[in-house]
């Protein structure tokens, strides 16, 4: 039987510097996972840790018409462009089918995004990658965020000012009950 860890770090700097983002008022912290699809850590992690609405911003390269189905199926508010598509979750079985994408994108190399806070719109969550410059949001308030938890495939990076989870050992209270935690490689 497989034993499932993670370890839970204050991310480096560089990690930080990856995003473009006003963080005076965010802590920075990696989760070290691998992730599989059967594993459902991002499902358990979010639906547990977070409330509704969330939005998720996804590369639309992985999804075909089959998957837009389900999306509408699920009735799932978006707005989609040519590179990304952007969700809206506000119950368990639409989190269910929308963080299995990310596990799934991330097993590819894909990575997504988990965004929670108040008042936030559909269009102020376009992304802006590049390959030489951090990923930023350049139409969003950082002021009405609470959460932004990039997704990939060697864990995820919380960037939070959520009073519950904004350090290691608040965040170790909310990791699923599956996982132990690798006390040798994490911060507390």
């Amino acid at each position: 039987m497989m034993i499932l860890s993670v370890f839970i770090q204050y991310s480096n700097i560089s990690v930080i510097n990856s995003f473009k983002f006003d963080n005076k008022d965010f802590t920075v912290i990696d989760i070290g996972v691998r992730i599989l699809d059967e594993e459902n850590f991002t499902y358990n992690f979010i639906g547990t840790s977070f409330c509704f609405p969330l939005f998720f911003v996804l590369s639309t390269s992985m999804l075909d018409d089959e998957e837009l189905d389900k999306v509408k199926q699920h009735e799932i508010e978006f707005l989609a462009s040519n590179n990304w598509i952007i969700v809206k979750v506000l119950k368990k079985v639409q989190l269910r089918l929308i963080s299995g994408y990310c596990e799934w994108f991330a097993c590819v190399g894909l990575g997504s995004y988990m965004i929670q806070g108040e008042n936030i719109h559909f269009e102020e969550l376009w992304p802006v990658v590049h390959w030489s410059i951090p990923t930023e949001f350049p139409n969003l308030e950082w002021g009405k965020l609470n959460t932004l938890i990039n997704i990939e495939e060697v864990g995820h990076t919380v960037i939070t000012k959520d009073e519950r989870i904004n350090s290691t050992v608040k965040l170790k209270g909310y990791i699923p009950k599956d996982y132990g935690i690798d006390l040798e490689n994490s911060d507390f």
